[in-house]
């Protein structure tokens, strides 16, 4: 059936000028976006790369249809009540304890008032952080560039119980924030 669908009407919709007129016109008629319109042009894309296979026509008609460009839109930030909402349902998730709690606000706190990625977060290392002078150094950031952070208040606020919870310990750890699995080594005091 396919076979007698393909050879009846392949004709009238395999020309290049024919797939461009629909695309085009569909695209004005129906309000695509970029994004519908690519989506669409690959997947037919693909259907015409397997009749090329099956040898039901001789050459992809879409491989040179122009594309258009997508629109490159900035994320939109949180606001202060969404940050706020955030950071009071961190803290106040029933952990197995409080150094837990405090760690994992802290982390939460470094996103939205220090802007910084991910990666860095999970290697940010106490060296890094200077509660006096209200900074983090970030080495090798994101394109091999180290850079200077300010701390606001209320981030300095959350590190300072993690700092203070780290002088208690006996033992000294590299990185600020440490996990379950992480292979981090312990270092001991010299005191």
């Amino acid at each position: 059936m396919l076979e007698r669908i393909l050879k009846r009407h392949f004709t009238k919709i395999s020309s290049r000028d024919s797939l461009r007129e629909l695309f085009f016109k569909d695209r004005v008629e129906r309000n695509w976006k970029a994004s519908t319109f690519i989506s669409y042009q690959r997947t037919l894309s693909v259907f015409f790369q397997w009749c090329v296979a099956q040898n039901y026509i001789a050459e992809n008609p879409i491989v040179d249809l122009e594309a258009p460009r997508l629109e490159r839109k900035l994320p939109r930030g949180l606001s202060k009540e969404d940050v706020n909402r955030i950071l009071e349902s961190v803290y106040n998730y029933p952990y197995e304890n409080n150094f837990i709690r405090l760690r994992n606000h802290a982390i939460f706190s470094t996103f939205p008032f220090a802007g910084l990625r991910k990666q860095e977060i999970l290697q940010l290392r106490y060296a890094d952080v200077d509660l006096n002078s209200m900074s983090i150094f970030i080495n090798n950031s994101k394109g091999n560039k180290d850079r200077i952070i300010p701390i606001s208040p209320a981030l300095r606020t959350s590190l300072e119980k993690i700092f203070s919870r780290k002088k208690k310990e006996k033992y000294y750890l590299r990185l600020i924030f440490r996990f379950k699995h992480s292979k981090q080594r312990y270092f001991r005091y010299n005191t």
